[in-house]
């Protein structure tokens, strides 16, 4: 009998680290916001890229990087690839269903209401499940790139000789036909109040469509297809369970609980050993 709880009570402290832990990330797709002023470099633009003006071709723009912001994608692809970007709001109404403040005196009910959608321009997909192990301990995922939507801050200054300068804003988007995949490495951090930690992206190859649109819409777009980005050990960090878009998390334990439960095993185990004990002497 004594022999039989120990194992069972060893048995439950071995399990005790993967319940504080573990947490089972599965394949999905993950709403990513560009920071603003992220740099993007364009490739040389030769002599009459932009066409002419009264015979005068443009003159070449040496490769640069301009600075850009994310342009949020169709809400119908965000919805489709991450349903929970949707932003809900509670409305409070008064008694003739007319909508009132939330400290309106007058108000009597309420109801959540889809309101919005998160601003996204890029959408990475997680191709493998994987298994967070515990903080600090690095785990690798295959990604994959499906959407990209970026807009620069400022537009470039396209020079004709003898003529009025034009300018051009530049859009980023991804290359269907690229194959867009990659490598990122989560490092858990922290799991309360939501497992959250650092990001590096070990290596992803971007192909992307640069497209310029004259700011005052007289001249037509140019594009530049097929162009290219190799991204290598870029930081970054992530958040599972949390804001702003909440995830269904696997349940842990904190830190106190595992003491108390920890605490709890070892005196059940001690009462039932002098319990057995008790009845053996009595027998």
């Amino acid at each position: 009998m004594t022999r039989n709880i120990s194992c069972l009570f060893a048995a439950a402290l071995l399990f005790l680290p993967s319940l504080v832990f573990a947490q089972d990330l599965e394949s999905g797709c993950d709403c990513w916001q560009t920071e603003p002023g992220t740099q993007v470099r364009i490739p040389l633009l030769p002599e009459g890229f932009f066409g002419t003006k009264s015979g005068v071709p443009s003159d070449p723009i040496p490769p640069q990087t301009i600075a850009v912001r994310g342009e949020a994608l169709p809400d119908s692809v965000i919805l489709e690839y991450c349903p929970e970007a949707v932003i809900f709001e509670t409305v409070w109404y008064d008694r003739h269903g007319s909508e009132v403040n939330a400290d309106d005196k007058h108000r009597v009910t309420s109801q959540t209401e889809a309101v919005g959608v998160e601003p996204i321009d890029a959408i990475v997909c997680r191709l493998d499940d994987v298994t967070l192990p515990g903080i600090g301990t690095p785990v690798a995922v295959q990604i994959e790139l499906v959407e990209l939507s970026l807009h620069s801050i400022d537009p470039i200054e396209v020079v004709f000789p003898t003529q009025p300068s034009s300018y051009y804003h530049v859009t980023v988007t991804e290359d269907e036909l690229a194959n867009n995949q990659g490598q990122l490495t989560l490092i858990p951090t922290d799991d309360s109040p939501y497992d959250q930690g650092d990001m590096l992206m070990d290596n992803l190859s971007v192909g992307y469509t640069m497209t310029f649109i004259d700011s005052e819409e007289i001249r037509p777009p140019v594009e530049m297809e097929h162009l290219n980005i190799e991204f290598h050990d870029t930081p970054g960090a992530f958040g599972i369970g949390g804001p702003p878009m909440a995830r269904t998390r696997v349940p842990a334990l904190s830190p106190t609980m595992l003491a108390i439960l920890a605490l709890t095993l070892i005196a059940v185990a001690s009462f039932i050993l002098i319990r057995s004990r008790y009845r053996t002497k009595q027998a």
